[in-house]
């Protein structure tokens, strides 16, 4: 099963979606854009989180290397 939501700007609102998610027990989050990215990371650290940004992200501090992310 697929769970869907969509969350934009309002830190505060995107961290209540991550949390919600978790809390129904969804396996690994699918996150679009490196602000998401981090604020899900703070969230919740440990969580799998699948993720699609622009750019470098081992420059950008979201993986410590494309090795082992």
């Amino acid at each position: 099963m697929v769970e869907g939501r969509t969350q934009r700007g309002d830190s505060a609102g995107v961290r209540a979606t991550v949390q919600a998610l978790v809390e129904q027990r969804v396996q690994v989050l699918f996150v679009v854009g490196s602000a998401l990215v981090r604020l899900a990371r703070e969230t919740y650290p440990q969580f799998p989180i699948v993720f699609v940004t622009p750019g470098d992200p081992v420059g950008a501090g979201l993986v410590a290397s494309l090795a082992r992310p």
